[in-house]
């Protein structure tokens, strides 16, 4: 399984229900390929909060969390490094 942050762009980055009709009309073009499960993490009034579409569960859930986690980490360690 791997793993591609997307930026949600050009939509004001306030506008979460923006951002996301931006990605459903990237999904209807076919500028993001089809997804089989997606796991979301919100912050609603100080409280973290889970979503899940598509085929999740909680174990894959967990898994693509984990994943997503220690990709995004690697990540931004190799940019930290690339703008020193």
């Amino acid at each position: 399984m791997s793993a591609k942050v997307v930026p949600l762009r050009e939509v004001n980055a306030a506008d979460v229900a923006g951002q996301f009709r931006r990605m459903a009309d990237d999904l209807d073009s076919g500028e993001i390929a089809h997804i089989e499960s997606m796991v979301a993490v919100a912050e609603q009034d100080g409280e973290i909060v889970l979503y899940g579409w598509g085929n999740i569960d909680g174990l894959r859930a967990i898994g693509m969390l984990s994943l997503g986690s220690t990709k995004l980490t690697r990540e931004t360690l190799d940019q930290m490094e690339d703008d020193a």
